[in-house]
């Protein structure tokens, strides 16, 4: 449900699986003709990638509430960003999560600054930064495999992530060694094209 008014559009919505709030209110100064762009911009990116955001991000923090401000935050920035996106350069999906990663650094970087109660255990200490960035490419990882066809990513993780052989893999998916060898290349590829279109500049 959308609202405007003299402090933005009000964006109401739900992941649809978990019934969590991700909503929020926007405020931004903007004439009437660039809010209502934005609007309908923005009712068409919550509908489109709410749920998929409101997951990667909550996959990347393994805090669910921390998730669900974050991406009211995303949104809030893009509403805000609505005249500097270019098509041209990038999707809308691919721009949102390039939104939510420097969302995401900012609050990791807020959580470590925050002093903590006496009683808490003392964890080994991570510099923020370096917690921040793991965060992030986290994020970019998870966001960048969902990009990636079943066949693709089925063989990346079997590989990579579980260490089994191609010769393994080949056998338990019935298709020539080569093919598995293929899938995991060309996976690499778009996973890299992917995490980089969203801001990750390593490796």
């Amino acid at each position: 449900m959308t609202q405007s008014g003299p402090a933005g559009p009000e964006i109401e919505s739900r992941d649809r699986e978990t019934g969590a709030d991700v909503g929020g209110v926007f405020e931004a100064e903007a004439s009437d003709t660039d809010a209502s762009a934005a609007d309908t911009a923005i009712e068409s990116d919550i509908d489109a990638h709410a749920a998929e955001l409101f997951h990667v991000i909550r996959g990347a923090l393994h805090d669910e509430e921390l998730a669900a401000e974050i991406l009211q935050d995303v949104f809030v920035r893009a509403w805000r960003a609505h005249g500097r996106y270019d098509p041209t350069l990038a999707s809308r999906r691919t721009w949102l999560f390039a939104i939510a990663r420097n969302a995401v650094v900012d609050a990791v970087r807020r959580r470590q600054r925050r002093p903590r109660p006496a009683a808490a255990p003392v964890a080994p200490e991570v510099p923020v930064e370096d917690e921040a960035r793991l965060v992030a490419d986290r994020l970019s990882l998870h966001a960048a495999m969902r990009v990636l066809s079943d066949e693709h990513r089925t063989a990346l993780v079997e590989v990579h992530m579980h260490g089994r052989t191609y010769a393994e893999v080949a056998d338990e998916l019935q298709v020539p060694e080569g093919t598995v060898r293929s899938r995991v290349f060309y996976a690499l590829r778009q996973l890299r094209r992917a995490m980089r279109e969203q801001g990750w500049t390593h490796g």
